[in-house]
């Protein structure tokens, strides 16, 4: 077996489309990650660009959108979105996806823009097969890009969502931060990508697995699995596609000095195999009760094949461990209570304390008035083992704006973003500038009266807005470098805005240049 990883490299400008946001908002979803999706959202809205359309549909039992169809990004839009993640709560019950994603999936398109469908969750659910379907049956029209977000995520319908909606999916486990992560995906779905992509073998017949290829973005990765069909090596593979302007070709040539022997890249490529049939459409329609039919189709006679040959677990096959005792067990039965163990940072619990907010416990039983959402703390002592309990802190509110949660709950010590960025990022106009106000004044440590008079005099609406832009841009670039991956996007919106600026800037300098200078004075 041969293992072949292609990393395609091929430069377009960001392109506009029409994005849906949809956010589990379920109970589970409480604390730190409701958070932290709130912060990831006020950035994805800045780093749209003109001409794109977007919605934002939360979901738990029940699913509610923030428009009824998909609105033009625009100042007033913005405006509404931002008031409406600012206020985003773990509100709604349980985790139901099936409803709000054939709500995204159905809406009536754009004729002239590509649909992208954005989905973050930190569950699974019992209907998984379905999910699959629906997002395949999509495919042609919709890509879905899908985040997996904490330690309970399912692995199998985060990343089978998007591999059925030709999109890529990502983790945020406990402990990572999730507005890198999804900063990055978005840039992906802005950016076009290579489709009908084909993989030919050079030299000898192989069968490539997975059969069907998934698109490939900008700087991803794509990892192709080939089984020789005689004992001849392929000499390479080539890889061909339709990229954004014009078709593309890429290929490697396979050395056999650097071939190794061994099972590994044969087991791997048969789990693809096994994988790719298992969420293809003819097993999902064999499912239900027609058991017998199922047993004795093509497909589940392959997957049953490979399993045994390779050793691996499928839906079609189980390994069952049997335990051979010298001294044999007497007696009757008992019945032990074993505790179940929730997943790390369900429901806003505390990882060290396993104490949750009262607001969160709220979330969790459906309750939704203001009165349940206080800081007192319900004591979980069944889960708690004995040295923990001596280890209390207050749990956070529910009711705090999306900066302070950010600060306070959303944020962790290893954090590479100051928490001036988000501040910063809030005040930015959706056309990519930003207002000469107060509260830039008071991020940029600086007088409101001092940044207008290094202005030398200079007057107009521009003038004022070129200069605020500048500054704000420089501020990220000196304060948040670290944190650049997540202010790339809207910072590269707001420079296309001020390259298009006809005023000057103080002193004949680039505007750049001049707000360089005035932050290190």
């Amino acid at each position: 077996a041969v293992a072949v990883s292609l990393v395609p490299a091929f430069t377009e400008a960001p392109s506009p489309a029409e994005i849906i946001f949809v956010v589990d908002r379920s109970g589970s979803m409480d604390g730190s990650s409701i958070a932290e999706v709130r912060n990831a959202l006020q950035l994805c809205l800045r780093s749209m660009i003109a001409g794109c359309r977007f919605n934002i549909v939360g979901f738990g039992s029940r699913f509610e959108s923030l428009f009824s169809e998909t609105r033009s990004y625009d100042q007033g839009s913005l405006d509404a979105a931002s008031k409406h993640v600012r206020e985003l709560r773990a509100d709604l019950g349980g985790t139901e996806i099936l409803a709000p994603l054939q709500f995204a999936l159905e809406q009536p398109r754009h004729p002239a823009l590509p649909r992208q469908i954005v989905v973050l969750t930190d569950g699974q659910v019992t209907n998984t097969d379905a999910v699959l379907a629906l997002a395949s049956q999509h495919a042609a029209t919709a890509r879905i890009f899908t985040f997996g977000i904490g330690a309970g995520a399912s692995q199998h319908l985060v990343r089978g969502l998007a591999r059925a909606g030709g999109g890529s999916a990502e983790f945020i486990y406990p402990g990572e931060r999730i507005e890198p992560k999804v900063v990055r995906q978005f840039g992906r779905l802005l950016s076009p990508a290579l489709h009908d992509v084909q993989v030919e073998w050079i030299g000898a017949p192989v069968m490539s697995m997975p059969m069907r290829v998934p698109p490939v973005f900008a700087g991803g990765r794509l990892l192709v699995y080939g089984l020789p069909k005689t004992n001849e090596r392929p000499g390479g593979v080539r890889l061909s596609a339709k990229g954004p302007s014009s078709p593309l070709s890429f290929e490697v040539r396979l050395a056999d000095a650097r071939i190794a022997h061994g099972k590994s890249v044969a087991t791997l490529a048969a789990r693809a195999r096994i994988r790719e049939l298992e969420e293809g459409g003819e097993w999902l329609a064999a499912r239900g009760s027609r058991q017998n039919e199922r047993k004795g189709s093509t497909v589940s006679k392959e997957i049953i094949e490979l399993s045994i040959r390779y050793g691996l677990i499928s839906r079609e096959t189980s390994f069952v461990a049997v335990e051979r005792r010298e001294t044999p067990v007497t007696g009757d039965m008992q019945l032990r209570r074993v505790p179940i163990a929730l997943t790390d940072g369900w429901g806003a619990i505390d990882r060290r304390t396993g104490s949750i907010a009262h607001g969160s416990l709220g979330a969790l039983l459906g309750a939704t008035s203001p009165d349940t959402r206080d800081t007192r703390a319900f004591d979980l002592r069944q889960m708690r083992a004995p040295e923990a309990r001596r280890m209390e802190r207050p749990a956070a509110s529910a009711g705090s704006s999306w900066l302070s949660r950010a600060l306070h709950l959303g944020r962790r010590p290893s954090s590479a973003a100051p928490p001036d960025m988000y501040a910063l990022v809030a005040l930015q106009r959706a056309d990519g500038y930003w207002e000469l106000t107060r509260e830039l004044a008071d991020i940029l440590r600086r007088e409101l009266s001092d940044i207008k008079a290094a202005l030398n005099g200079a007057t107009g609406i521009d003038v004022h807005r070129a200069w605020a832009t500048a500054l704000a841009i420089r501020w990220l670039e000196l304060n948040a470098r670290d944190a650049e991956d997540e202010w790339r996007l809207l910072g590269r919106k707001a420079q296309r805005w001020l390259d298009v600026v006809t005023v000057n800037a103080p002193g004949g300098a680039s505007w750049m240049e001049a707000a360089r200078r005035f932050l290190l004075a």
